[in-house]
């Protein structure tokens, strides 16, 4: 079963390349592959080097001094965030679900709003609570419980928030269970903006009976650049947007081919990723500090964008 993000991406990428009678595509994945480098192309041009692994990287404290704290979007910039949610999530949530987001929603690029948007437009029942809890452990609790009573009056069908606020509101729902209390399920949660262990995500499933989908995003990148699909492991790159290079963080160079320890992927690397279409401030080779590999068997879904496996967290700064 192919993702409905391919045939986002398909759709895309044949408007950009315009049907070219020179470009011999016999799949997505050529096509995919023509189009990110004919990108790659016009920002070699606009940085005026030569080769694409001549470009600097880019750090976080470069930008974070260019930036003074904030990176520019554009209106076009939030759009293709919110037909990105718009598509990808159609495995996760559809016009008949109830989604609660409980993500920081202030700003007009933050995830939880774009989410929200990109579910609206899919025709969900959207319920934007914005991002819970204090770091108080008493009052945290007390907010899961609120949460949980939320969660049965609405109806809610699909929760999107972070592993630390999902393990918070399974613990309460165990608790009520306990007490007598109707077990609660779900039909899926999305978890974004931090490392799920498997076996946080497997105790999830277990007491929510829910499908459970990782979001992978990163500073500066509006939108996020990862879904996963939820019939393998790993997650699907949002390959119209954003190119991604898996780097050795010592010698800086490009990690490619086959790990020769684990068949089937490559060796792990730092995520450097580039923005292949912004318009607001320029995203080009940018160090995240995190690390992935790539998962290079077919996914069981059938999705032909690539995929990045669990992505570990670098140290903070």
């Amino acid at each position: 079963m192919a993702l409905d993000l391919d045939f986002w991406t398909a759709d895309i990428v044949s408007r950009e390349l315009g049907g070219r009678p020179d470009l011999n595509c016999s799949s997505l994945r050529d096509a995919i592959d023509i189009y990110t480098e004919e990108k790659r192309k016009a920002i070699l041009s606009n940085v005026g080097a030569d080769v694409w692994e001549g470009i600097p990287f880019t750090t976080k404290e470069q930008l974070r001094e260019k930036s003074a704290g904030s990176l520019s979007v554009t209106e076009d910039d939030l759009q293709r965030a919110v037909d990105f949610y718009a598509n990808g999530l159609r495995l996760i949530a559809d016009e008949t679900d109830t989604i609660l987001i409980l993500l920081p929603d202030e700003e007009k690029e933050s995830e939880g709003r774009l989410m929200s948007e990109g579910l609206r437009s899919i025709g969900a029942r959207v319920i934007d609570h914005g991002e819970p809890f204090t770091d108080n452990e008493t009052r945290s609790s007390e907010e899961a419980a609120g949460l949980l009573q939320l969660i049965r009056e609405e109806g809610v069908t699909c929760v999107v928030a972070t592993p630390t606020h999902m393990i918070a509101i399974a613990r309460a729902a165990a608790k009520q269970t306990e007490a007598g209390e109707e077990e609660l399920f779900l039909r899926s949660v999305l978890l974004c903006g931090g490392f799920t262990p498997d076996k946080t995500a497997m105790m999830l499933e277990e007491v929510f009976q829910a499908m459970i989908f990782e979001h992978c995003s990163g500073y500066g990148f509006c939108g996020g650049y990862a879904l996963s699909c939820g019939y393998g492991k790993g997650c699907h790159v949002r390959e119209t947007d954003v190119y991604i290079e898996l780097i050795n963080p010592i010698t800086g160079e490009v990690v490619r081919g086959e790990s020769p320890k684990t068949p089937g992927y490559s060796n792990y690397g730092e995520i450097v990723f580039t923005a292949l279409n912004r318009e607001g401030s320029p995203l080009v080779r940018y160090r995240t500090g995190d690390y992935s590999r790539w998962i290079l068997d077919p996914c069981p879904c059938g999705s032909q964008l690539k995929r990045l496996d669990k992505v570990y967290p670098g140290e903070e700064e």
